[in-house]
């Protein structure tokens, strides 16, 4: 009969806890130096990060003031050019305006004198007494009108005399639908015109009418010494 034994191993660790201690140390002051070489790095970049944009910052705050002054400058610019144009245009206008009026002045004279050389080198069948114009100006306001009656005596190789007489007016229109002829003292305050003269005359006055009136035609009749004649006017063309 054989007789088991087991043979026990028994194994001697020598346990040395100041190393292990030494390495955490170790472990932890390198966790510490990494952390406190992270932090430095980080605050170095982060600073050198604010600085950057810090100046990023500043430039485009001058980039912004640099594009407001080109703003104004241009708004001024355009300002200016609006000006000048408003300037040209009234310059423009007022240029028109006085070439207009020179225009206006230079027809008025053109007709003034041809009506002067109808009087002092008339044809042979324009001497004697003439109705040259008739002219009728509406009042502001009030309806009524203002009329402007010029007659001419035209010279004659024989005399340069005076001339005297009496013009009446009348009014031919329709009043409430019914014809209707109106005389001066009708529509005036005077009954007639007199007048007296050598060369022309103007006569002037102020017409008046009825209610319901509607006027169109004017006959202008002048008696003088050994002369009579009449002319009559179309209310439209001489209203406007």
């Amino acid at each position: 009969m054989k007789t088991s034994r087991t043979h026990q191993r028994v194994i001697v660790r020598t346990r040395r806890p100041w190393l292990t201690q030494l390495m955490v140390l170790m472990l932890i002051g390198f966790a510490v130096a990494e952390g406190y070489w992270m932090f430095k790095t980080g605050k170095t970049h982060g600073r050198d990060d604010l600085v950057r944009l810090r100046t990023e910052v500043k430039q485009q705050r001058q980039a912004l003031k640099d594009i407001g002054q080109q703003n104004a400058e241009c708004r001024q610019s355009v300002a200016n050019l609006e000006q000048n144009r408003e300037i040209d245009q009234l310059a423009y206008a007022e240029v028109e305006r006085n070439l207009r009026d020179y225009h206006t002045e230079m027809a008025d004279l053109k007709e003034e004198l041809e009506f002067y050389r109808g009087i002092v080198a008339p044809s042979s069948s324009e001497r004697g007494l003439k109705i040259h114009k008739l002219v009728l100006e509406k009042s502001p306001g009030d309806g009524n009108y203002r009329y402007k009656l010029m007659l001419v005596q035209v010279m004659s190789d024989r005399s340069h005399r005076l001339i005297s007489g009496k013009v009446q007016l009348s009014l031919e229109g329709t009043q409430a639908g019914l014809p209707k002829t109106l005389s001066l003292r009708q529509v005036s305050k005077r009954r007639s015109l007199g007048f007296k003269f050598k060369y022309f005359q103007n006569l002037e006055g102020d017409l008046s009418f009825p209610d319901n009136f509607k006027p169109q035609k004017v006959t202008v009749s002048v008696k003088a010494k050994g002369n009579s004649l009449s002319r009559t006017f179309e209310w439209q063309e001489l209203s406007g």
